[in-house]
């Protein structure tokens, strides 16, 4: 049942959550980060000296680097703790740190090309027409229109495919993104609808961390403060980014149960 995966994930992460606390530690961090750089590129783009500009430059880099590379490591952890469902095992350790690092390189890689695949017709089609608009517009805009619908069935596709596809590369390696018929067949009307309640709990998780940052965004904008509004953004994206940590746990912990109950079923 749909409840018993809820129950279940909610329970493997309250059991565990000082292993859990360091990835969202992590998640918190790298929420600063962000933070920070997108105040580097504001600062960037008012800045008239190229001698500070040559400057920043790298510090940026630098930043994006460790950014990059701390989003890589709690992705290898979500492969892990997939993994470790699915074969049973106990929440996953924060060891061996150059292999989580690599799972979740190649589970970020393997995403983007699942989206390239799924997307890839919508695109061309709308690219397509953009090229052509000189020749026939009419044509061109009903084909962007076209392409902008069909965008629509294969993002659902896309959507539904994903949470499997990551469950199957944790257990399979990295070309378990693309076994596509094992994995459509493990679809069913209660996937569909676990789906459904783990995306509507994300939200009405999210939304309750955003309201108060809303109200006090709302306040400082009103009294035309943009150095309190710009603070009290990058700490929503912080919290926002700690708490979406346990959220992903939560998520891939419920997409695994069920892929394991489908497993077992054949």
């Amino acid at each position: 049942m749909i409840g018993d995966y809820i129950k279940d994930s909610y329970n493997y992460i309250k059991n565990n959550f000082s292993k859990f606390l360091i990835g969202g530690i992590l998640s918190l961090i790298s929420g600063i980060f962000l933070g920070v750089m997108t105040f580097f590129i504001s600062y960037l783009g008012n800045l008239y000296d190229i001698s500070r500009v040559v400057f920043l430059i790298p510090i940026f880099i630098i930043m994006f680097i460790i950014l990059l590379t701390i989003i890589f490591i709690i992705s290898g952890y979500y492969v892990r703790v997939m993994k470790n469902t699915v074969e049973n095992k106990e929440a996953p350790d924060w060891d061996n740190i150059w292999e989580l690092f690599v799972s979740g390189l190649l589970y970020t890689v393997g995403m983007l090309i699942l989206s390239i695949i799924f997307l890839i017709i919508p695109f061309i089609i709308i690219l397509m027409a953009i090229l052509f608009i000189n020749i026939n517009t009419k044509l061109s805009v009903l084909t962007i229109i076209l392409g902008l619908l069909l965008f629509i069935p294969f993002i659902l596709c896309l959507t539904l495919y994903q949470p499997l596809a990551s469950v199957n590369f944790s257990v399979n390696g990295f070309f378990g993104f693309f076994e596509f018929r094992k994995i459509f067949k493990l679809m069913s009307l209660k996937y569909v609808l676990l789906l459904i309640v783990v995306f509507i709990i994300s939200f009405i998780v999210n939304l309750i961390i955003s309201i108060p940052f809303i109200i006090l965004k709302i306040v400082f904008l009103i009294a035309n403060s943009d150095i309190s509004f710009m603070i009290a953004d990058i700490l929503e994206s912080t919290v926002s980014l700690f708490v979406s940590f346990f959220l992903g746990i939560f998520s891939y912990r419920c997409y695994s149960l069920y892929y394991k109950d489908k497993i077992g079923e054949r």
